[in-house]
């Protein structure tokens, strides 16, 4: 079966986009943010039922092609950047926790970029690819915080998740491609980086 192709075009990461995924967060927040806050600490939204932990993602270059997505159920999720490698991230709109048996909003999806040293917190249930992908470089790596249990489960059997739902739309004949008609990607070439 020769695959159906959605064109997911990259966009600039930014709050108000990224908001119906997840919350954006970096050292460059402006001071106004913790006006008014005697711990100068803001509340990101990181929740997780089971036990957090802290682990180092790594993602090798790869065709900007996926057909793989999967939510947490049970955690939200958060990420930085590290180095200084620029990467995409595909995301769809969660669905509601309990509806384990809806695909992703096809029409949500959305690719993004991703500078370093940006940090971000998924929403629980928000879908998204199972990599990142690095742009002009063979690598890009994470800082990333999850609950240890799901991750335990997902070095199991995929049929028996209970934490994670994954879904795999090659099973419907769809492949996610990232595209660059606005030529963001080139934009943030190395060479730019100086």
């Amino acid at each position: 079966m020769t695959p159906n192709t959605v064109d997911v075009s990259v966009e600039d990461l930014n709050a108000e986009a990224f908001s119906p995924f997840g919350t954006l967060f970096s050292s460059g927040w402006p001071s106004d943010a913790f006006a008014g806050k005697p711990n100068r600490m803001i509340d990101l939204g990181f929740s997780v039922d089971g036990a957090p932990a802290l682990y180092l993602i790594r993602y090798l270059a790869s065709e900007m092609v996926l057909t793989e997505f999967e939510r947490h159920l049970a955690m939200t999720e958060a990420r930085i950047a590290l180095g200084t490698a620029t990467s995409v991230l595909v995301v769809a709109a969660p669905n509601p926790v309990e509806a384990t048996d809806v695909l992703p909003d096809v029409e949500s999806v959305r690719a993004f970029l991703i500078r370093p040293g940006t940090g971000l917190v998924l929403k629980r249930s928000t879908w998204h690819a199972l990599d990142c992908f690095p742009v002009h470089e063979p690598l890009v790596d994470f800082a990333f915080v999850s609950e240890r249990e799901s991750e335990k489960e997902l070095e199991g059997p995929v049929d028996a998740l209970e934490r994670t739902q994954i879904v795999d739309f090659s099973d419907s004949g769809i492949e996610f491609r990232v595209s660059d008609p606005s030529g963001l990607l080139n934009s943030n070439s190395p060479d730019d980086r100086l």
